[in-house]
């Protein structure tokens, strides 16, 4: 019985794998943004800005994660607000500190 589950458990993850690899590899960048980097305190990090005019809206995003997250979201703000997005210290294409 557990040899059975633990076959189950092992297809399952297996599965799960290929999907999400195959989901990722399929994905490509729609959102209508400008990229770009800034240097604060000797560490480049990388932006997303979504563009728009007005006051600056800025989205963080969590651990293990990029902008990228709210690229649906951030261009429905560019009619009243300028969006970027930061991408953190060790995250993405931003740098790692020393």
């Amino acid at each position: 019985m557990i040899a059975q589950q633990t076959r189950i458990w092992s297809v399952g993850l297996s599965l799960m794998l290929a999907l999400s690899l195959a989901a990722q590899s399929d994905s490509t960048d729609k959102s209508p943004h400008k990229t770009g980097f800034i240097t604060v305190n000797k560490v480049k990090l990388h932006y997303l800005d979504w563009g728009g005019t007005g006051e600056t809206l800025l989205f963080l995003h969590g651990m293990n994660d990029t902008p990228h997250r709210y690229d649906d979201l951030a261009p429905r703000f560019t009619n009243q607000l300028r969006v970027l997005g930061l991408t953190r210290r060790g995250h993405g294409e931003s740098e790692m500190p020393e």
